[in-house]
């Protein structure tokens, strides 16, 4: 049991620093994403996605059809919500706990 307690506990520290980390990205903008985004409304093409990860625009479709990334589909066109995106890179984050 005492091996469980300490697994929960792990875990614990886990969810509160994932909370912490989703309560960051309600926040406000950075300054550096207002620059960047401008008036927008957090909604960006793959090429966009593909200059901010510096990656090729196709390594962007394939991870999106392959559905390695949150995207929303309209028309024809994927485009990316940055606060989903945002979600995904924390979650890929390697925990520095383990």
């Amino acid at each position: 049991n005492a091996h469980v307690e300490k697994a929960t506990g792990r875990d614990k520290v886990k969810a509160e620093a994932l909370e912490e980390q989703e309560e960051e990205l309600s926040s406000s903008e950075s300054s550096e994403e207002a620059r960047f985004f401008g008036n927008r409304i957090g909604v960006i093409t793959t090429e966009e996605l593909a200059v901010i990860f510096g990656l090729a625009p196709q390594t962007i479709r394939n991870w999106t059809a392959q559905g390695k990334l949150p995207y929303v589909k309209i028309g024809r066109r994927n485009l990316f919500l940055m606060r989903s995106i945002k979600r995904w890179l924390y979650r890929k984050e390697e925990p520095l706990w383990e």
